[in-house]
């Protein structure tokens, strides 16, 4: 039974520990499993759809998967992240935080449509 107790107290205790350490290693954790669960789905969704697909249709959704992605980091540009951790946020923000990110997913979509 101390065992079992000692045990459960360990756990409260690093679940309570709030130090800045304690949230940047968990962050991280958090932020690689993430990132990991995505490329292990996208790689099924490509065993997948090379199985059904034929071989000059996959390369074609390839190339134009580069194009997305790279869209992805220019609309995701990080504006988003800053407006919501800045404190004193202005209209002015927002609406700049608004149009750019409208601005900017007009312009993939656009491109993503010439290059069909």
């Amino acid at each position: 039974m101390h065992l079992f107790q000692s045990l459960i107290f360990k756990f409260k205790f690093f679940i309570l520990d709030e130090s800045l350490k304690h949230k940047a290693v968990n962050g991280i954790f958090w932020k690689v499993a993430e990132q990991g669960a995505k490329q292990f789905i996208y790689f099924g969704i490509s065993i997948i759809l090379a199985r059904l697909i034929m071989p000059d249709q996959f390369g074609m959704i390839a190339m134009l998967g580069v194009f997305i992605g790279l869209a992805g980091v220019f609309v995701d540009s990080g504006f988003t992240m800053a407006l919501m951790r800045k404190n004193d946020r202005t209209q002015a923000d927002l609406s700049t935080v608004y149009w750019f990110n409208g601005a900017m997913g007009r312009m993939s979509d656009g491109q993503q449509s010439a290059d069909k």
